[in-house]
């Protein structure tokens, strides 16, 4: 749904690896999406669950020096 932009939420789950690697969360078909936190809870067991939603156009910044 990220790759065809159709997703108005997105909620994500943390799980944190000491070791190793994971499966990537996004590949060479996302496009570009503005999201912004909207909440953050931390499940019984520790593990922190965030709730991000469209947040209008994407805005690009720079490293420039101000």
């Amino acid at each position: 749904m990220l790759a065809t932009d159709l997703a108005d939420e997105q909620r994500l789950l943390v799980h944190p690896i000491l070791l190793g690697c994971g499966k990537g969360l996004f590949d060479d078909r996302m496009q570009a999406s503005a999201f912004r936190l909207d909440a953050s809870t931390t499940s019984p067991d520790g593990m922190p669950v965030n709730r991000y939603v469209r947040d209008g156009k994407v805005r690009i910044g720079s490293f420039e020096s101000a």
